[in-house]
């Protein structure tokens, strides 16, 4: 709807080959359609869309009407749910299922999302020798009270009775999702006896459009609000974290704002910081890219015309406040 805007909110649509005007067929679900396929004959159409730190499939008739969730977390578990296809002429689907403890495997369920069942166990035997941990949802109220969810991993072998430090996971994009999957470093840092803490804030995908939106022009503002409250949300649940061993960790987007809590972490909220490939000048992020529509769109502008904003967002100018020890890597 919006040129130039890579995340805003894709919709199904369709069109009579020969002519005609495009309809939607998804004008009133806030969440974005992603991989789309045709059942048999034509009769339905099927779709993947994020929705809460998930992936499911959905299904809609071509002449509109109700979407229904087809493989999701009520019938199939929690997690993402992608690369589907009916088979045998609609009698069951495969599709490939990752959760929060498990990689992804190759699934079949009913035409119904009923009765999911594992095709292959190829990580079976490392599952069995290893760390492969699960995570506890967390809500809780971020910038100008909005909702935000995110997610906790304890630390192997956890004891109540102990003081563990938190890591703090914060992802790209910005307009990604951390969801209910498995990630190496959930398991990594818990395995080495760190409680994880990763979350959604605004920007982040999968929880409306509007939510999406909230991170243009405010790279370091409600985002990184949200993230900070997420912190404290979780030291005040989890009595076993240590407030003096709070480190975060983020890659690319998740590097800047690494980078953005540097210069604003007079609070002391964080111990240590790790930055990878993240930017901390808005005016030399413009010139090192070809996708010149991302910051144009993000930054109101490039940096001459919107100088204010690219000032104002740019890490490197608060480099008077840096105090934190930070490791900064690339590649």
């Amino acid at each position: 709807r919006r040129p130039g805007y890579e995340s805003d909110r894709y919709e199904l649509m369709v069109m009579p080959a020969a002519s005609g005007t495009p309809r939607s067929l998804t004008a009133d679900l806030d969440q974005s359609v992603a991989r789309l396929y045709w059942g048999p004959k034509g009769r339905d159409l099927y779709f993947d869309a994020e929705d809460r730190g998930d992936i499911n499939l959905y299904r809609v008739s071509p002449k509109g009407g109700e979407i229904t969730a087809v493989l999701d977390g009520a019938k199939t578990g929690r997690g993402y749910h992608v690369m589907s296809q009916l088979a045998q002429g609609g009698k069951f689907f495969i599709y490939m299922f990752r959760s929060i403890d498990r990689y992804y495997e190759i699934y079949r369920a009913d035409v119904s999302g009923r009765n999911p069942k594992p095709l292959t166990r190829v990580n079976e035997e490392l599952y069995a020798a290893h760390h492969f941990p699960g995570a506890e949802d967390v809500w809780f109220e971020g910038a100008e009270g909005a909702r935000v969810h995110g997610f906790v991993v304890k630390p192997k072998d956890y004891d109540p009775a102990k003081k563990y430090p938190l890591m703090v996971r914060i992802h790209g994009g910005p307009q990604q999702m951390f969801g209910y999957a498995f990630r190496h470093e959930f398991a990594l840092f818990s395995g080495e006896g760190y409680f994880v803490f990763f979350c959604n804030p605004r920007g982040s995908t999968g929880y409306g459009q509007e939510f999406t939106d909230g991170v243009r022009a405010d790279w370091g503002g409600k985002p990184v609000d949200d993230l900070k409250a997420g912190v404290r949300h979780v030291l005040s649940e989890y009595p076993a974290i240590d407030p003096a061993r709070v480190g975060a960790w983020g890659g690319s987007y998740g590097g800047y704002v690494v980078n953005w809590i540097q210069g604003h972490n007079d609070d002391g909220l964080f111990a240590a910081l790790v930055a990878h490939a993240g930017g901390a000048d808005r005016w030399a992020a413009y010139g090192n890219t070809e996708e010149l529509w991302f910051p144009e769109w993000e930054m109101l502008g490039p940096p001459w015309v919107s100088p204010d904003v690219a000032d104002r967002w740019s890490p490197i100018r608060y480099a008077g406040s840096f105090k934190t020890p930070q490791l900064i890597t690339h590649g």
